[in-house]
């Protein structure tokens, strides 16, 4: 039992020598700093649109176009078909 003890004090040592302690309480200081940041939202996520852009127009690309529209997450889905030209794609 004894050795147990002192294997316990060593690496207890070693750990707290490399740094240790720190990485133990610096999600406690972390914690009110995002408490401060987060307070008062209530966790849902705002819709926001989105734009496709159907390159190729195919079976695929508008089957996943029709999902993306049933996303609620999405509050506009707005398809475009074409090429878009270099000044778009910067």
């Amino acid at each position: 039992m004894k050795g147990f003890f002192a294997a316990i004090w060593k690496d207890g040592k070693l750990f707290l020598r490399k740094g240790g302690l720190f990485i133990l309480l610096f999600p406690l200081l972390l914690f009110p700093l995002f408490a401060f940041f987060f307070q008062g939202q209530s966790g849902q996520m705002q819709a926001f649109p989105v734009m496709v852009i159907d390159e190729d127009q195919t079976i695929m690309s508008k089957t996943l176009i029709r999902e993306m529209e049933k996303v609620e997450l999405f509050s506009t889905v707005i398809k475009e078909e074409g090429e878009i030209g270099q000044e778009g794609r910067e």
